[in-house]
């Protein structure tokens, strides 16, 4: 979503500025014109292949920093305080393989089947949680050395264990293995990222179903509660591309989509669900908002 990506680089370029940093920018929307505001942008226009393989392309044929920050454009950054943290305990550890800022959340089923999957030595002893692909600093030169990926592996017996190795997750035992550590931030660090799950795969949902989500849910937990989110964020995100005069003042795409989606999700959410969600969603905006005020954004000139 050109719009979101657009906010996130505002955001992270008054938080860093530094003339040190290179800001890529792998642009799968094919409408992306960021570099109308950033002229030293690197913008790649990018085929949509699986989010693993895109990342390890760009590892390998596109960044070419010592420390390289991967980050979801759905993720944002309160101040600067966990990259300065990361980066400290990478300069101080050659064996610090990589510092995730934010885990993956649901981990310990992943964990055991994974303990199934993988052939390595028996690592239960060794790692207790996921790194994740959401937002995390790697140190370059040991994935190229050791020949590590971000892309999803599935081994032969995959289907007897009911799941496979997620983004990133492979990589994460492998280096362990290998006797490379990764660091965790604490969760003071990670209350400082701001982060929406999932919200392009379900801004598409919701797009092709005119909103009528209903259509592309499937029979599993957490789907409604998904696109509920989805929905009201991106309502949010039209209003700060509205005042912001991103593009043109083009909204993400139509509120009428996104107002259907809300009415046909709650009602298939319990009372009490649909309220956390919406507590939550409205801490998220409130720390948006605040990031705005703290760092004085500029209205940009509209594009087109």
């Amino acid at each position: 979503m050109p719009s979101i990506t657009l906010h996130w680089l505002n955001i992270l370029t008054k938080i860093f500025p530094s003339k040190n940093i290179k800001y890529t920018v792998g642009d799968c929307s094919g409408s992306f014109r960021g570099r109308r505001y950033y002229p030293d942008l690197r913008h790649v226009p990018f085929i949509n292949l699986e989010h693993g393989v895109k990342i390890d392309i760009f590892i390998r044929k596109v960044c070419n920093s010592e420390f390289i920050l991967i980050c979801d454009d759905d993720i944002f950054l309160i101040d600067r305080s966990p990259i300065d943290w990361a980066l400290d305990k990478l300069k101080s550890n050659k064996k610090l393989a990589a510092v995730s800022l934010f885990p993956r959340p649901e981990y310990k089923k992943r964990l055991n089947d994974y303990f199934k999957l993988y052939d390595g030595i028996n690592l239960r002893k060794d790692i207790s949680r996921l790194m994740g692909s959401y937002c995390i600093i790697i140190r370059r030169d040991i994935w190229i050395r050791e020949n590590l990926y971000f892309q999803q592996v599935k081994p032969e017996n995959w289907k007897d264990v009911g799941n496979f190795f997620d983004t990133a997750d492979y990589s994460n035992l492998k280096l362990i293995e290998l006797g490379y550590k990764i660091e965790f931030a604490p969760k003071s660090l990670q209350n400082k990222l701001i982060f929406f799950s999932s919200l392009s795969l379900w801004g598409i949902k919701i797009q092709s179903t005119l909103g009528n989500i209903h259509e592309a849910i499937k029979p599993r937990p957490g789907e409604y509660e998904k696109a509920y989110q989805t929905a009201v964020s991106i309502i949010n995100f039209n209003e700060i591309i509205r005042k912001r005069n991103y593009f043109n003042n083009t909204s993400l795409f139509p509120n009428t989509f996104l107002t259907k989606t809300i009415e046909i999700c709650k009602k298939n959410l319990k009372k009490n669900d649909l309220k956390v969600l919406t507590k939550n969603l409205k801490k998220k905006f409130k720390k948006i908002n605040q990031i705005e005020k703290m760092y004085f954004i500029n209205k940009y000139k509209s594009y087109g």
